[in-house]
């Protein structure tokens, strides 16, 4: 597949690319598995990931999205404050980091609602909020 970014479709954002899904130009599926091939590709030199969920949102989509606004999106949740069922969630801390959440909160919740597919999460800084 080639990323929509690509002068023929002239997009980069996110309602841009949910509008491809809507539209069948691209499908849920290809979305994540070019995300993922970017992250694999550029996050050793970035160091932008600190989690990945691959897996999960693999299942998400094969569960069947939301037709939600932005459905079939890629998604990094910043866990600051935020839970997502079955992750860790250190709040940006070494000191959490094998704290794992028992549920999803209620912004996970409306971005799933939403049809974002949440395949990782990025990193930040030690400490970037505390509890």
């Amino acid at each position: 597949m080639r990323w929509p970014d690509s002068p023929s479709t002239g997009t980069t954002t996110v309602s841009g690319l949910a509008q491809l899904v809507r539209d069948g130009e691209v499908s849920a599926g290809e979305l994540l598995q070019e995300a993922i091939a970017r992250a694999d590709r550029l996050n050793d030199a970035l160091n932008a990931i600190v989690y990945r969920y691959d897996d999960m949102a693999r299942d998400s989509i094969g569960e069947g999205l939301p037709r939600g606004a932005f459905s079939g999106v890629p998604f990094l949740l910043k866990d600051l404050h935020l839970c997502m069922r079955g992750t860790v969630k250190s709040n940006g801390s070494a000191a959490w980091r094998e704290d794992v959440a028992d549920h999803d909160s209620t912004l996970v919740e409306r971005f799933r609602t939403a049809g974002l597919v949440i395949f990782g999460a990025p990193t930040r800084r030690n400490w970037a909020c505390s509890r």
